[in-house]
């Protein structure tokens, strides 16, 4: 799991992590490069703002939980976050018999900060 904080966005006050999470993102690279004759594929999915439990004390621990759940709403284009359930969707996808029909080797579905559209997909294809 990476994110859109790393080598796809650069994040204001979160160096560290977009470092750990585009490292996640090259490791992802070079498996797939390393693997695709074996007919073994490597996936990397990277959400942008998931609302999970982790995201609500982050909220809730501002001074102004109302303006900061508004700050981080307003990144996202959609007007929404993604939701676990969303980003578990895509990794079924990924692990499936379909996913296997593509070749080509990244593919980042969008853009945008949108819930369940800030997914990039690395695939060493087969």
């Amino acid at each position: 799991m990476s994110s859109v904080a790393s080598s796809i966005k650069g994040v204001v006050n979160r160096c560290v992590y977009s470092t750990t999470k585009a490292a996640v993102i090259g490791l992802t690279k070079s498996v797939a490069a390393d693997f695709i004759q074996q007919g073994i594929r490597c996936n990397c999915v990277c959400p942008g703002t998931v609302d999970t439990p982790s995201l609500q004390e982050r909220i809730q621990a501002r001074p102004n939980p109302e303006e900061a759940r508004s700050d981080f709403l307003k990144r996202q284009r959609t007007g929404r976050f993604a939701t676990a359930e969303e980003i578990a969707l895509l990794c079924v996808y990924l692990a499936s018999d379909e996913e296997h029909l593509r070749d080509e080797e990244e593919r980042l579905l969008s853009a945008g900060d949108g819930p369940g559209h800030c997914l990039s997909r690395l695939n060493s294809g087969d």
